[in-house]
Parts: structure tokens; sequence; C-alpha cells
């Protein structure tokens, strides 16, 4: 098992300085510093597939699939940062784009599935001020995504997540746990495993 905490860490330290330098950082940049720490940490290159087609869901693609000897490990990253413009973001837009890529993973064929996002602070604050239960800090809370909680949500958000799969999820439960966490002056992030959906 990979030190998460660690890496994420590390990671976070990484984009931390970049953005005290003022260097250019999206998520690309955030995908390929995350290569690297898994490479340090005994994942081999050859055992990574960027954009691996979803197995379920057609014109979709895994951000970062890596084969291991006991199965798939599928990863998904967000990172939403500030705008050169300055304008305000749609963040419930956002906040269903992370939404969106939970399900994704939950709905593929991988043995685990993680979902790395981060946020600057403004979006960091609308994250734990809508999704209190996902910014835990403790890592011992489960969470579900039931059809009950999809419905209840705004349909902006609704819209993304259907935009995102190429449908909307019925009968699906998604549950997911925050396996790491970090925060700075400038940057917040977590990781979440997402187990395997299953129907309600």
């Amino acid at each position: 098992m990979l030190d998460w905490p660690h890496i994420l860490s590390t990671l976070v330290q990484n984009i931390e300085q970049r953005l005290s330098q003022d260097i250019q950082t999206t998520k690309d940049t955030v995908r390929y510093y995350f290569f690297l720490h898994l490479i340090a940490s005994g994942i081999e290159p050859e055992q990574m597939i960027l954009e691996r087609s979803h197995p379920e869901m057609q014109q979709k693609q895994i951000d970062l699939s890596v084969i291991r000897p006991e199965g798939i490990w599928d990863f998904e990253l967000k990172y939403h940062r500030p705008i050169p413009s300055g304008h305000n973001r749609p963040r419930t837009q956002l906040r269903g784009q992370v939404f969106s890529d939970l399900y994704k993973l939950a709905l593929s064929d991988n043995q685990r599935g993680y979902m790395l996002y981060l946020a600057d602070p403004l979006m960091a604050a609308h994250w734990k001020r809508y999704v209190a239960e996902f910014s835990t800090y403790s890592g011992d809370t489960q969470i579900s995504l039931t059809p009950e909680w999809l419905r209840m949500q705004p349909v902006t958000l609704r819209r993304v997540i259907q935009s995102g799969l190429g449908s909307t999820p019925q009968d699906v439960v998604v549950e997911a746990q925050a396996v790491a966490t970090e925060e700075t002056q400038d940057l917040s992030a977590w990781l979440y495993r997402v187990a395997p959906a299953h129907s309600s």
C-alpha cells in the first residue's frame, strides 16, 4: 500500500512552491507531478495508462489507470484554480464536476478508485460549505451518494453529472472516503478512495 498522506503532502508542497513563484500551474501540471510521486513510490511507468477508455461509458476516459498485479487502480484528478480574468466561477458546476468523476470511478472496472481534488481557497471554502461531509479531515467518515441525495441536488449540478457521464445514474449508490487531506495558505487537497458502485 502506498503512503497516500505523504504523497499528497509532498504534492501540495510542490504545487504551493510553484504558486508562490507565480509559475503558471494547470491540471496537467498537477497530473505530471502526481505521476512523478507515484513513480517515486514504486509504480513503474509501464504500469500507467493515460486516458484509458472507460469500460462502461462510450467516449469517456479515465485520467490515469495503473495496472497492478492485484488489479486496476483508476485515478481522476481535478484542480480548481482562479481564472486569469478574475471573473467569478460557476462553483456549483465545478462541484458537479467532482461528483461526476466520483461516479465515473465507481462505475469502472477497477479494483480501487481514487479521486484527487485540489482547490484554491475560494473553491475550497465552497466545497467545505456545501459538502461538509466530504471535506472532513478525519478520514473516518464514509459518504454515500444515493439516488435520494442526487435528487436533492441543484439542477445545475445534476446536469453537470449527466453531461460528464453521458446519462443520469439510476439506482446507483457511490461510497467514498477521504484517505488523505492537506491544506496550506493557497491550496487545499483531498484524496478520496471510491468503492465500486452498487444498486440501491
